[in-house]
């Protein structure tokens, strides 16, 4: 018998056995990891969302406790002193 052929009858016989295992486990590897997937994106969706949420306060926060900006007309005094009469 030439080398060949031995190998040859184990693949015809093997391989259908090997399908019928492999094929529902890759089957199901993909499912979960499609599923895995969807709920990260879900996860990462409702963190992204609480962190704008809690950004937006701060900035709010932010706004109304600063106190104005250097170079507004509140922060930079007048240019006529006080008791002085603009014409």
């Amino acid at each position: 018998m030439p080398p060949v052929v031995l190998p040859f009858l184990v693949g015809v016989i093997v391989s259908p056995l090997a399908q019928k295992i492999v094929k529902p486990l890759a089957r199901g590897a993909v499912k979960s990891s499609v599923g895995l997937t969807v709920s990260v994106k879900q996860a990462c969706a409702r963190a992204r969302a609480e962190v704008q949420g809690a950004a937006a306060v701060a900035a709010a926060q932010h706004a109304v406790e600063a106190p104005a900006p250097v170079g507004t007309a509140e922060a930079t005094p007048s240019a006529t002193p006080h008791g002085a009469t603009e014409r």
